[in-house]
């Protein structure tokens, strides 16, 4: 929830304008559930692959840097 004291006031156009919820019925999850729902056993197994080898990327160097 943003803070009312660090809100833009108003701009004048042809009369008030104020800000645009762009969030209002829409949700950061709906879409790619969606697009996960299409895929076949093979392609979520392949995403699953790629997910956790991300992961491992990231960590190594900092199970690195902490052992040292």
């Amino acid at each position: 929830m943003e803070s009312p004291a660090f809100a833009e006031p108003p701009l004048k156009i042809s009369g008030d304008a104020a800000r645009y919820n762009h969030r209002e019925g829409n949700d950061d999850y709906g879409q790619p559930r969606a697009l996960f729902n299409l895929f076949d056993k093979d392609q979520k197994a392949r995403l699953f692959s790629n997910i956790a080898e991300a992961r491992y990327i990231r960590i190594t160097p900092l199970v690195s840097a902490r052992r040292c």
